[in-house]
C-alpha cells in the first residue's frame, strides 16, 4: 500500500480515492457521481461534532466499536467547488479519538499528504473486498478516505481495534477526525510570467522540476524575488506554515547546492519558525506558485527556485 504522509507541525496540540469514474472536480455533480471507498457505519455514524476551536475539534462518540470494517461519515460540508480526485497535495487538521473512551490519544495536528492515487485506490479496494483490513494503518484510511471530499469537509473515519494496533495506538477502536483544509497539484501550476532583467532563465521538465540558466553578469547585490508561475490557490499568509519544493544554485560556482526535487517535499514554515532565510518573501503569493529568489547570501550569492504548493 502507497503511503505518503509528509512533515507535519504541531499546533499547540493542534496540527493532514475519486474513484474511477469520478467526474469533472468543479461540479456539484461530480460529487454525486463520485464513489467512495469507504462507507458510513455505526461507529463513524455516532460520531457527533460538537466544535472546532483554534483547530482542535470536540466530539462525542456514542456508536458501537465492535466493528469489523473501516468506516466513513462526513460532519461538516465545505467548499463543493474543488473535489479531491486522487494524487492531490492536500492540507488536513488531523485528531485521532479512541472510540471507547472518547479521549484524545493523538494530539491534534497539521498533516500533508498526497491524497490516494487513482491505482493505490484499487489496490485498497482489493484489500476491502478480500476482507484483507487488519493491516491498513490510519494513515491508509486517512489517504483513501479524503477521496470525493474537498476543502472544508469535516470527517470522522472509524478504525476498526486491529487497525489501531498496527497503527500504533490502543487495542481499542479508533476515530480519526479529518479537517480537510486545502488540496492543490504536486507540482506548481498556473499563469507563466516573464522575470525581470537580472534574474535567471528557467526551463522545466516533464516532471515540472526545474532548470536553472544563470545570465553571465555580476549577481545582484540586492534580495528580489519573482514568480515565474503564478498560482491560483489563496495567499499565503505569514502564519501558516507552508510545504513545497526547493532548488538552490550557487551564482558563482553554478552549482547546485541542495534540490528538494530529487527527495521529498520540504516543509517551509512559517515567517516565525522556517529554516529559510527567504521565507519572507513567500508570503503573500498565491499557492501552486514558482518563485525565483536572488538571494545575495552574504557574498556566496544563491539562486532559490521555490514551488509553494500548499499551506496548512
Amino acid at each position: 500500500m502507497l503511503r505518503r504522509f509528509f512533515a507535519a507541525t504541531a499546533a499547540t496540540a493542534v496540527v493532514i480515492t475519486g474513484l474511477v469514474g469520478c467526474s469533472s472536480p468543479n461540479s456539484t455533480t461530480a460529487f454525486e457521481q463520485c464513489g467512495t471507498v469507504l462507507e458510513p457505519g455505526m461507529l463513524s455514524d455516532g460520531v457527533t461534532l460538537k466544535d472546532i476551536t483554534d483547530g482542535v475539534p470536540r466530539v462525542s462518540v456514542t456508536g458501537g466499536t465492535d466493528i469489523v470494517n473501516p468506516q466513513l461519515t462526513q460532519l461538516r460540508e465545505g467548499d463543493r467547488s474543488r473535489m479531491i480526485s486522487g494524487g492531490e497535495l492536500v492540507s488536513a487538521i488531523v485528531t485521532v479519538f479512541d472510540a471507547a473512551t472518547g479521549q484524545m490519544v493523538l494530539p491534534t495536528q497539521n498533516r500533508f499528504m498526497e491524497a490516494m492515487p487513482e491505482e493505490s485506490q484499487r489496490e485498497f479496494s482489493a484489500f476491502l473486498a478480500a476482507g484483507r483490513t487488519d493491516s491498513l494503518s490510519y494513515t491508509d484510511l486517512v489517504m483513501a478516505g479524503v477521496i470525493c471530499h474537498a476543502p472544508g469537509d469535516v470527517l470522522a473515519i472509524a478504525a476498526t481495534p486491529q487497525q489501531a494496533l498496527t497503527s500504533g495506538y490502543t487495542e481499542d477502536a479508533i476515530v480519526i477526525v479529518v479537517e480537510i483544509r486545502s488540496a492543490g497539484s504536486m507540482r506548481a501550476e498556473g499563469e507563466s510570467r516573464a522575470l525581470p532583467f537580472g534574474f535567471p532563465a528557467l526551463t522545466q521538465d516533464a516532471n515540472g522540476q526545474p532548470g536553472v540558466v544563470l545570465p553571465p553578469q555580476q549577481a545582484p547585490a540586492d534580495l528580489r524575488a519573482e514568480a515565474a508561475i503564478e498560482g491560483t490557490g489563496p495567499r499565503l499568509t505569514a502564519d501558516q506554515t507552508a510545504l513545497g519544493n526547493v532548488m538552490t544554485i550557487g551564482w558563482n560556482d553554478k552549482q547546485v547546492r541542495s534540490n528538494s526535487w530529487e527527495k521529498s517535499l520540504v516543509q517551509l514554515g512559517s515567517e516565525q519558525d522556517s529554516a529559510y532565510s527567504f521565507r519572507s518573501e513567500l508570503t503573500g503569493v498565491p499557492l501552486g506558485s514558482r518563485v525565483v529568489i536572488l538571494d545575495p547570501n552574504s557574498g556566496d550569492p544563491l539562486v532559490h527556485v521555490v514551488d509553494v504548493l500548499t499551506a496548512g
